[in-house]
């Protein structure tokens, strides 16, 4: 029974390509001869899938910095940490009257989710801050990536372990992303409080005289999700000086600092460390999708180049990429996927769908169907009519410099996934 429908949609797929007459019956009864409409249908088209690691992501200044690491038995090892600079909240600081530092705190939000990993509630979570030798820039045309590394003091000056709250309830019983408090030693402080003048006259400055915080952890089987331009997100120095006690001064890590995620993927334990890549006849049997730039899917559709010449209008044209059934029951999905392609030297391009927006593109997890869903109608109409040249589309998690989500998707052979395969279907119009 698969092997007859397998030869009927290969035979769907010919008439296309040759580009018979394919009459429907829709409203051949009350339509004119002269004004009848070709329209067809068909999913036959070959996808050649297969994966990519991912390209790297730019990650200065984003809202959310993810930090841990975790051990996927499909995807392995993954680890983040991040670089950021420390601001003055205004300019022309300056401290007076000897002051002495009591005590410096690093206040620290959680981000909304405040972690991901297997399990519902968090473990131990190591923190290690070191400070940073070596200057960020933060002009508007300096972008780093996700595998820059910076200098920094090889003694921390924070090691601890504990087990986070990732919410707060309030007193009305309404739940807010809990805020951490980490002690960092008094001579950080005292060094900021014994700036000069010039030294604390604005950020620039400021930047050159303390660099910043490089913030990693080395225990943890989540991924944290920190919230570090909020307001609630400081560092505050208590201090006395010779007339007044119980003084303090807070700098921020606000949308203005420069700060810098870095990824790590190790995939030696896994079975993609052994598994080659298959670039060919319909691609790998299993695909894969990381965030926090770990993996990524490519796909090629090389039939669309033998449409050119059969005059058609792609009236839709939905990519599905369904999910191993049950890859997500403990290691949660994407919520949102992104198609790009890639250009003649590698880069990624948006497609012309996407500028349509979401209702158009789509691109969520529909969790009833188990699957992701584009639209790529205009794409596929201007590779078709040779406007643009047929590149491999390549799948990637949105937000996937700041999500750690990820996804393993079936295949495109229908002899081994039938209806719940990766496939490209067409409705078009032969005028």
């Amino acid at each position: 029974m698969k092997r007859i429908a397998k030869i009927a949609g290969l035979a769907v797929l010919v008439g296309l390509l040759s580009c018979e007459k394919d009459v429907t019956s829709i409203g051949v009864d009350i339509q004119p001869p002269d004004d009848r409409l070709n329209i067809g249908k068909t999913d036959t088209l070959r996808l050649t899938a297969y994966r990519l690691p991912d390209d790297l992501t730019a990650t200065s200044t984003l809202f959310r910095s993810p930090l841990g690491q975790m051990n996927d038995p499909v995807f392995g090892f993954t680890k983040a940490d991040f670089f950021t600079q420390v601001r003055l909240p205004s300019n022309n600081v300056l401290f007076d009257n000897n002051p002495i530092c009591d005590s410096v705190k690093l206040f620290i939000k959680f981000d909304d989710p405040g972690m991901y990993g297997p399990a519902d509630e968090p473990n131990a979570l190591g923190i290690t801050i070191y400070e940073m030798n070596e200057k960020m820039e933060s002009t508007a045309d300096t972008f780093y990536f996700s595998n820059r590394s910076f200098d920094y003091n090889p003694i921390p000056l924070l090691d601890t372990l504990f087990v986070p709250g990732l919410t707060d309830t309030l007193s009305s019983g309404e739940e807010r992303p809990d805020t951490m408090e980490l002690r960092l030693p008094a001579s950080v402080g005292q060094y900021i409080l014994n700036g000069t003048e010039d030294e604390l006259l604005n950020n620039a400055n400021f930047s050159e005289y303390f660099k910043g915080l490089h913030i990693t952890s080395n225990v943890s089987s989540e991924m944290f999700y920190l919230d570090m331009p909020s307001s609630a997100t400081r560092m505050t120095i208590y201090y006395h000086d010779d007339e007044l006690d119980s003084l303090s001064y807070s700098l921020t890590f606000n949308s203005n600092a420069q700060r810098s995620n870095r990824f790590y993927h190790d995939y030696s334990s896994t079975q993609l460390s052994v598994k080659p890549v298959d670039t060919t006849g319909y691609g790998e049997n299993e695909l894969y999708v990381q965030g926090l730039n770990g993996m990524r899917t490519a796909i090629r559709i090389p039939g669309l180049e033998n449409l050119r010449d059969c005059t058609l209008v792609i009236n839709q044209a939905l990519i599905e990429f369904p999910i191993v059934p049950g890859s997500n029951a403990v290691w949660e999905e994407a919520g949102n996927m992104v198609l790009l392609r890639l250009d003649s030297n590698g880069d990624t391009q948006t497609i012309l769908d996407q500028a349509q927006g979401n209702d158009h593109f789509m691109g969520g997890f529909n969790s009833s169907e188990n699957k992701y869903t584009f639209n790529i109608a205009r794409h596929v109409h201007s590779v078709i009519n040779g406007d643009a040249p047929n590149e491999p589309l390549v799948l990637v998690v949105s937000g996937n410099a700041i999500r750690a989500n990820r996804a393993v998707l079936n295949g495109s052979d229908p002899e081994l996934f039938e209806e719940n395969r990766m496939k490209l279907i067409l409705t078009y119009t032969k005028p």
